[in-house]
């Protein structure tokens, strides 16, 4: 079960899920500069962890934060707003931003679609016909996940099975860090276990994969 404060004394959304055996806590709102990776700073960690101790009755000190990663979310232009906390989060036009990406990643690409945007009568969750009980499937359908999770080259976080399950089952991810980031989701629960499981990782990667020492 999680936790969310749908406004603190910032005016800001901050909560708390358990994820994979870990809790992650989020999230700053702050306008920032575009760059393909983004990064936490020290103050944002700090916004977190005061924003949160008023729930919990442990004090939560930065040491205690395992990872901490940031990502850039776009948000709808308003002219009224004064600052990004006042910005809707409403998705009132959500049909239009995949179609207006699409079209223009068409024409910056000078490509040749076979057929128009398909988006407009896609239904959406809540949507007419939506079935509420639509969550059992996917709970079925994503048992598979599990399956990525369950054992340990870092004690008490992954093992080689887990790492050469990986290797095969996504061979399309060529670099170790991909593997790492995307496949285990490791670096996202603990960087000091990433850097530990890293070498062992590569090790199974070029196993398998017949990597070289210059790969």
């Amino acid at each position: 079960m999680g936790l969310i404060v749908p406004k603190t004394k910032d005016g800001c959304v901050v909560f708390m899920l358990p994820w994979l055996g870990r809790t992650i806590a989020g999230t700053t709102d702050s306008s920032t500069t575009i760059t393909m990776l983004p990064e936490p700073n020290e103050d944002e960690i700090e916004f977190i962890l005061d924003a949160i101790c008023d729930y919990l009755n442990v004090k939560v000190r930065p040491v205690d934060v395992l990872s901490a990663w940031s990502g850039i979310r776009p948000l709808a232009t308003d002219p009224r707003a004064k600052n990004t906390e006042s910005i809707s989060r409403d998705h009132v036009v959500c049909e239009d931003y995949p179609e207006d990406a699409v079209d223009t990643a068409i024409k910056s690409g000078k490509l040749s679609p076979t057929n128009k945007c398909l988006t407009y009568n896609l239904r959406l969750i809540g949507g007419d016909g939506y079935d509420p009980a639509s969550f059992t499937m996917l709970a079925q359908q994503y048992v598979r996940m599990k399956k990525s999770y369950n054992s340990k080259v870092v004690p008490g976080v992954m093992d080689t099975a887990t790492a050469k399950h990986l290797s095969h089952a996504y061979d399309h991810w060529l670099t170790s860090v991909v593997v790492h980031i995307w496949g285990s989701q490791l670096a996202f629960l603990d960087t000091d276990a990433a850097g530990q499981a890293l070498p062992r990782i590569i090790q199974i990667l070029a196993a398998e994969h017949n990597w070289d020492k210059s790969r």
